[in-house]
């Protein structure tokens, strides 16, 4: 196919979040990766998580509640 839709499906959890339901910043990371390409980001590891400390840092300081990845 020469054409494609791009969607983003989100699912929110009011516990996970101390607003509760309320409309929550998501903030779209383009600088830094979180998982490599060959790496091990498929399976459900510690390691995993430390590669997006940064981003989530980043977003929280400027006031957003979740990282969106792209990579």
């Amino acid at each position: 196919s020469k054409t494609y839709l791009f969607c983003i499906i989100l699912s929110p959890v009011g516990a996970y979040y101390a607003e509760g339901l309320n409309p929550v910043k998501i903030f779209v990371e383009n600088e830094y990766v979180r998982a490599v390409k060959g790496g091990i980001g498929f399976a459900k590891a510690g390691g995993n998580y430390a590669a997006s400390l940064r981003a989530q840092k980043k977003a929280y300081d400027m006031g957003y509640s979740q990282v969106l990845w792209l990579d």
